[in-house]
């Protein structure tokens, strides 16, 4: 089997990335407009979607026990984004299988780095 060098991001990545933070961030509004947090740290929760895990500790405006927690969730979420881009790196059969299996990780990796600021949130509005 050849390996083959291909292009590492396309459009598909890219999609999927902007699907998954526009959820997230709807998400995350959602649960903060909704009274379940002081009202000026609606914009800033939101805004910090991108910041996955760190979400909750931003809607409480850095509060001990939620930064604790955010933190705690950190590196989990972190090593799960790393893996699924550092995937994209790794010379694959040009096959779309391959592509599909990296395509996945991407995704997968994005998921939980995203999910964990719903996490966050949820120990923080809780």
């Amino acid at each position: 089997m050849r390996l083959a060098a291909t292009r590492t991001f396309s459009r598909a990545h890219l999609a999927t990335w902007l699907v998954l933070w526009g959820l997230f961030t709807m998400l995350t509004l959602l649960a903060t407009s909704n009274g379940l947090t002081d009202k000026r740290y609606v914009l800033p929760a939101t805004l910090a979607t991108v910041l996955g895990p760190m979400t909750g500790a931003i809607s409480r405006g850095g509060q001990g026990c939620c930064l604790q927690a955010s933190l705690g969730l950190l590196p989990y979420a972190a090593a799960c984004a790393i893996v699924g881009t550092a995937v994209q790196f790794v010379p694959a059969p040009k096959h779309v299988g391959a592509e599909v299996a990296r395509l996945t990780l991407w995704s997968l990796g994005w998921f939980v780095w995203f999910a964990s600021g719903i996490v966050s949130l949820g120990h923080a509005l809780g």
